[in-house]
C-alpha cells in the first residue's frame, strides 16, 4: 500500500510501472489456476502489463523526453550526438563502431 502511495512521489518513471505491477498481480495471484476461473485466468496479467503498465510508461517518458529536450533536438537527434563523444570509447562494447559511427556523421 506504501508503495502505491510513493508513485504521486516519485519523480521518475522507472518505478513507477513496477510499482504498479506489483499492487496489481498481490490481487490476482490467488485465484491464477483456479479451477472456477480455468487455465487461461493468468491470461489478464499479461494483457494488464501491456495496456495498463508498459505502454503508459513508455508514453509518458517520451513525453518527458520532449519535454526535456525539445522537438526539435528530438528529430535532428542532437540527444545522441551530444552523448557521443571520444571520452567515452572504453564504456563501448564494441569500440571500433562507436568510433566509426563517431566519425562518419551520415551514420547517426
Amino acid at each position: 500500500y506504501i508503495a502505491t502511495l510513493g508513485i504521486f512521489y516519485e519523480p521518475s518513471h522507472t518505478n513507477q510501472g513496477t510499482i504498479l505491477l506489483i499492487a496489481a498481480s498481490i490481487q490476482a495471484v490467488p485465484f491464477f489456476g483456479s479451477p472456477k476461473y480455468g487455465p487461461g485466468s493468468a491470461r489478464w496479467l499479461r494483457r494488464f502489463i501491456y495496456v495498463a503498465v508498459l505502454i503508459p510508461t513508455y508514453i509518458t517518458a517520451g513525453i518527458s523526453k520532449f519535454r526535456y529536450r525539445g522537438i526539435v533536438d528530438q528529430i535532428q537527434g542532437r540527444f545522441i550526438l551530444d552523448a557521443m563523444v571520444v571520452d567515452k570509447v572504453e564504456l563501448s562494447s564494441l569500440p571500433e563502431l562507436y568510433m566509426y559511427i563517431l566519425h562518419h556523421k551520415w551514420c547517426q
